[in-house]
């Protein structure tokens, strides 16, 4: 069972290459670019992460007094 499920992750990540793949080609996104997207994408999803748990913090010691 176990080597099933790892074959089915192999096949999504090998279509997800392949969609990245056919995304940049349709664009005409060069690698530079993709990154630099990439990065802006992960700079936001960090920001928030931080986010959410500087509010689950707040909450925690307003629940805690």
């Amino acid at each position: 069972i176990r080597l099933m499920r790892l074959v089915k992750v192999l096949e999504i990540m090998k279509n997800s290459h392949n969609i990245t793949k056919q995304f940049s080609k349709k664009l005409a996104i060069d690698a530079g670019t993709e990154r630099l997207y990439f990065c802006f994408l992960l700079f936001f999803f960090m920001n928030h992460i931080f986010a959410c748990l500087w509010v689950l913090l707040g909450q925690g010691l307003v629940d805690s007094q």
